[in-house]
């Protein structure tokens, strides 16, 4: 299972490719599918799980004994 500096790195990465994917889109029109609109939430999304891994990596910091764990 990959640890969370992996999965945190990766989110960030989604987080980033869709913010420059939004900004380069077009605004949405109204006969077609919202893509523009898609993209932002899903950059928000991944920044909202990278985000709540940094918390779960912090709690686990501070539940960790010395010489405990890895």
């Amino acid at each position: 299972m990959p640890d969370n500096f992996y999965l945190m790195d990766r989110a960030w990465t989604l987080h980033s490719v869709a913010e420059i994917l939004h900004a380069a889109m077009p605004e949405d029109s109204s006969d077609a599918l919202p893509l523009r609109s898609v993209v932002a939430h899903l950059g928000e999304l991944a920044k909202e799980l990278a985000e709540a891994i940094v918390s779960t990596e912090i709690g686990d910091a501070r539940t960790t004994k010395p010489n405990e764990g890895s």
